[in-house]
């Protein structure tokens, strides 16, 4: 029998306040913990007036959104981190607490602060991407090589070639943005200092870390996904078969590969496209859908995270069209959740998620003859049925909230005084 922990979970966001899937994952290891019997607590900066739910105590540093925006657009992690770092040594003085799991890179940065000046217990980071080692956050050079090495050099090159932001911009402001990522990716280096594990989302970016850093202790444990919020639900196969692209849209998505594939799909079959999401690149996209589709083309524009599961419970397909090494692909296991069979490239984490012709079907990245040929093939009906089902059911038996919650309990114990 598993002892009772006092654990604090330190995230940069946490919902209702979502930005990426790192919040989602760290509130889902709340829960998880919660219904365990763990005494759980949980340190995030979140904007004001901010109302939270689950059996878990929440301390916050608050500050106003305009703000989050700011910091969170210049990524340092400089200033937020310095907030946080006060936040999370006030708490320390005032509670016990046997672990502490850090799940972005503001929170990575608070504990360092705190480390260099007070003893801490056994402090645990989630590595959920590539900003520890890559100025340009997207690791596009492990596309051709396990070992990323940049110089400021090379970054500003990555930067003017993926940033979406437009020439001008870039040619204004590309060299300060360089330099910015530079320093902000040397800071979060030394932060891996203070702790004692890490969890990588994947064995892809375990070995990428591994491959870049030196570090000890790295330990692959999937993210979750609330399975009761994710299921099959009702909807589908009315009105057209319905493909849905469910994510942001900016550089490394891939999605105008998948605008690409849209012609030859809705010259043979009855299929509507439906785009979800927000992003710099949204209206391009837009232009481009409708351009390739006309009526056959739906953009619903952002939707808040809350009600995003309606959308694949709707939806017939679901395709993830990454071009850049994606840590893991949370959408896929929302997808897969709701019982929808996914298209999705061969890139990062995601092979490692989908079973390539049992809950899904693998591609070639930038391939959007690829993209169409496997809609068609999932269009009959029996076969995406039976995938679906399938996905459902690996889902279930290794993402959900109490398996994953188990895992990293073990990473925990490993290093418990």
């Amino acid at each position: 029998m598993r002892r009772r922990m006092r654990i604090l979970l330190i995230s940069d966001y946490f919902p209702p306040y979502v930005v990426g899937g790192a919040e989602i994952s760290a509130y889902n290891l709340a829960i998880g913990l919660s219904k365990l019997g763990h005494d759980v607590s949980v340190l995030t900066r979140v904007p004001e007036k901010t109302e939270f739910s689950g059996d878990f105590t929440v301390y916050t540093v608050r500050f106003k959104k305009k703000e989050s925006i700011l910091h969170y657009r210049l990524h340092t992690g400089i200033l937020s981190s310095l907030s946080m770092s006060r936040g999370l040594a006030d708490l320390l003085r005032k509670e016990d607490f046997d672990v502490i799991h850090a799940h972005n890179w503001i929170s990575a940065c608070s504990v360092m602060h705190v480390r260099r000046r007070m003893k801490i217990p056994p402090s645990i980071l989630s590595i959920r991407d590539y900003r520890y080692f890559c100025p340009s956050l997207y690791g596009w050079c492990l596309v051709q090589s396990p070992k990323i090495k940049c110089n400021l050099i090379k970054t500003v090159m990555c930067a003017y070639r993926y940033s979406s932001a437009s020439v001008l911009t870039k040619v204004a402001g590309i060299i300060p943005y360089a330099l910015l990522r530079d320093s902000s990716r040397k800071m979060l280096e030394e932060s891996l200092e203070a702790f004692d594990a890490y969890i990588t989302n994947s064995n892809f970016v375990r070995k990428v870390v591994l491959n870049n850093l030196n570090l000890d202790n790295v330990y692959t444990v999937y993210n979750s996904v609330d399975t009761e919020k994710f299921n099959i639900g009702s909807g589908g196969d009315e009105n057209g078969i319905k493909i849905l692209y469910a994510g942001r849209f900016d550089t490394g998505k891939g999605v105008e590969y998948l605008i690409g594939a849209i012609p030859e799909v809705i010259r043979e079959h009855d299929c509507i496209f439906v785009f979800v999401g927000g992003g710099a690149l949204r209206k391009w996209a837009e232009n481009l859908a409708r351009k390739a589709g006309g009526s056959r083309v739906v953009f619903e524009g952002f939707v808040p995270y809350e009600r995003i599961n309606r959308y694949y419970q709707l939806c017939d397909i679901v395709v993830v069209p990454s071009v850049w090494p994606e840590p893991f692909g949370r959408s896929v296991i929302e997808a897969m959740a709701c019982g929808k069979p996914v298209v999705a490239t061969r890139v990062g984490g995601i092979p490692e998620i989908v079973e390539d012709g049992r809950t899904g079907l693998l591609i070639e990245p930038a391939n959007s003859k690829e993209i169409a040929n496997a809609i068609n093939t999932l269009v009959d009906r029996v076969k995406r049925k039976k995938m679906g089902k399938l996905a459902r059911k690996v889902v279930e038996r290794k993402y959900n909230i109490e398996v994953i919650t188990g895992k990293v309990l073990e990473v925990y114990e490993k290093f418990l005084r």
